[in-house]
């Protein structure tokens, strides 16, 4: 999945939910194309150039509970 091309400010953060939606609008909440499965799986951030991994959970993303979230700086 491709973000919008939004600049986010020094200590902001963005939202980014694993739903399966595809919603790829500017401005409004953001959905992955993908939905996470309850047993785990390789979940990286990667780079524009398709190949860098910027961070990753691996072997499988921690355990989700209800309001809980993870992220990466």
């Amino acid at each position: 999945m491709a973000f919008p091309c939004d600049q986010l400010v020094v200590n902001s953060y963005l939202v980014v939910f694993a739903s399966g939606k595809d919603r790829r609008v500017s401005g409004r909440p953001l959905h992955t194309s993908f939905k996470l499965n309850n047993t785990g799986d390789y979940l990286a951030l990667v780079k524009p150039d398709g190949v860098t991994v910027q961070s990753a959970y691996a072997p499988a993303f921690p355990l989700q509970v209800p309001d809980v979230s993870y992220g990466s700086r």
